[in-house]
């Protein structure tokens, strides 16, 4: 449910973001920024990292968003990079609370094989993603749409390539 008036006739958050799309829009670029410009992590991984932090931030709207977005990357045979796992929990670790991390973080995932670049594309993931789970919770969206919609939009995001270009196909059809 909507806490906001000017929210109350929208179904979902993705309707809030597409309503203010002007003001919305370069934060939408900052995901497909991160994602097509990493040269370790695949698209696959960043979405495994957003639900988990999403899911720790009890923002269901946007870990099912993701969650969609995942399963669409599955069918095309996309898999996960290798130790991931590790990337999840320094991912989770700074999403719970930044001051924690500390060069012994940093080296951890350095000694499983990551590049300081993938490590700071993680740290952007992680605010960016927190920025909107914050944003979906707090204006009181929740993950109320059916299973097939949130699937149905995860399509949509692989097939027209990427965030903001099912953002940008999203505001064409207001």
């Amino acid at each position: 449910m909507a806490y906001l008036n000017q929210h109350l006739k929208k179904e979902n958050f993705m309707e809030v973001l597409t309503y203010n799309h002007k003001r919305y829009r370069p934060i939408v670029e900052v995901l497909d920024n991160i994602v097509k410009s990493a040269k370790e992590l695949n698209w696959l991984d960043f979405e495994e990292i957003a639900i988990a932090v999403s899911k720790e931030n009890c923002s269901s709207f946007c870990s099912e968003i993701h969650r969609g977005t995942k399963d669409a990357l599955k069918q095309s045979n996309i898999t996960t990079s290798t130790n991931i796992d590790t990337m999840i929990e320094f991912s989770l670790k700074l999403n719970k609370n930044p001051n924690e991390i500390t060069n012994d973080d940093i080296q951890v995932i350095r000694d499983m094989g990551w590049n300081d670049q993938s490590i700071e594309d993680v740290v952007a993931w992680v605010a960016s993603i927190n920025l909107y789970n914050t944003m979906a919770v707090g204006l009181g969206f929740s993950d109320k749409l059916p299973s097939e919609a949130f699937d149905e939009m995860g399509s949509g995001t692989i097939s027209h390539g990427g965030f903001l270009s099912i953002f940008d196909f999203f505001v064409s059809q207001n």
